[in-house]
């Protein structure tokens, strides 16, 4: 029997984005003995909350988010400002594509009261014309699209989590979880550790832990990259100059960004094809993704493209809707869940936020409803998955 390796009124599974966030945002609330776990090394390049930028946006096709888009920017202020790194840069950004696609952007914009710009491809190519579009292409242009860097924004929860007492273990998998009518304990190979409440925010490992817990696991995971290009025309892809953006074609969808970061431009595909195993996951990178990011690239954008600098392999975790997860598992009163589903990182603090109301109260103030643990797409067997793999239409997110 594996001995007891310590004792913590709240325990956070994973210090990626979203565990660094809710760690963080424990001790803020004046939660004592929170302890943080890690199965790699703290700030490790192997999940999803390692690189320069990930897009943060208004701009949703569903008021699930453009609700709480506004919150999102005022969290990251407040981490701005307790940190002092900068950490979202303000571009500007343009949804493209099908109008099927993105004209429902405008409705969702419009009930939350942001402000949007819809205009024609020859209004997006007069403005910038870096693009070269389709003629009955559309746009909607919202001007505080921008990056985040969520691994500065990572590093920041963790150094305000020290400072506030949380205690980070790294390089500690975890084995197995049970809850009892008092209690949580997580099994590890350094022993169990006891937690009154646990926050699971563990990425694309979590259906191995749902799993050990002996719950119904409604998550997939799937391999995703992006690629870096050396780009001849850095002014010309400033980012005062030429700002985040997404385009959606009939089927695929592809999200890029200016220069930022590097001396060079991002891109990458927006659309589950490859489900893998996370137990055996491969970080190699698939040529024949990049060549699809690549001829797009050469179509739409090629003044963008350049010699590859380099490429990163990614995962997403990913619910049968593509919506969040955020709640307690199965009824539960001591242990929660977060799911990201592929588009997390720009609420990445709110959601640690929101993590933490869980765990402390119960329940937050934050409209999370449509991203219940009890919705068919995570309870029924038998929902059918409205994300696509490999055929049929995707509901646009981006990244």
């Amino acid at each position: 029997m594996p001995e007891i390796a310590g004792r913590f009124r709240h325990i956070v599974l994973g210090a990626g984005g979203i565990g660094s966030a809710t760690a963080y945002w424990l001790s803020d609330k004046g939660a004592q003995s929170v302890l943080c776990l890690e199965q790699y090394d703290l700030g490790h390049e192997l999940g999803a909350s390692m690189d320069f930028s990930r897009i943060i946006r208004h701009a949703y096709h569903s008021s699930f988010y453009t609700n709480l888009t506004q919150a999102s920017y005022d969290t990251w202020s407040l981490i701005e400002e307790r940190t002092g790194l900068p950490l979202v840069t303000k571009t500007g950004g343009v949804d493209v594509g099908r109008p099927k696609h993105v004209e429902p952007y405008a409705p969702a914009l419009t009930e939350a009261g942001h402000e949007f710009e819809m205009m024609d491809s020859a209004e997006l190519m007069r403005r910038w014309p870096q693009w070269h579009v389709k003629d009955d292409d559309i746009a909607v242009y919202q001007k505080d699209s921008g990056i985040l860097d969520i691994r500065k924004a990572s590093y920041g929860h963790l150094a305000l989590g020290r400072a506030n007492g949380v205690t980070y273990v790294d390089r500690t998998p975890v084995t197995a979880i049970t809850e009892y009518p008092d209690r949580v304990e997580v099994t590890t190979d350094a022993g169990i550790f006891v937690g009154e409440t646990l926050s699971v925010c563990s990425g694309s490992w979590s259906p191995m832990l749902l799993e050990s817990m002996g719950l119904r696991n409604p998550i997939v995971v799937s391999h995703e990259q992006v690629c870096y290009w050396a780009t001849q025309n850095l002014l010309e892809f400033a980012p005062d100059r030429f700002g985040i953006w997404i385009y959606h074609d009939e089927v695929e969808n592809y999200y890029g960004f200016p220069v930022f970061g590097l001396p060079a431009t991002k891109a990458g595909r927006d659309r589950p094809h490859d489900l893998i195993d996370p137990a055996n996951r491969s970080w190699d990178v698939r040529e024949d993704n990049l060549k699809q990011v690549e001829d797009f690239m050469a179509l739409r954008l090629p003044d963008a493209l350049g010699p590859r600098m380099f490429s990163r392999a990614c995962c997403y975790d990913l619910t049968p809707d593509r919506h969040f997860l955020v709640d307690h598992v199965a009824g539960s009163s001591r242990i929660a869940m977060f799911c990201g589903a592929g588009h997390a990182a720009k609420f990445a603090s709110l959601m640690g936020r929101i993590m933490a109301d869980l765990a402390l109260d119960g329940g937050t103030e934050y409209p999370i409803e449509p991203f219940a643990w009890n919705r068919p797409a995570i309870v029924d067997p038998d929902f059918v998955p409205t994300l696509a793999i490999a055929e049929g239409s995707l509901t646009p997110h981006g990244m």
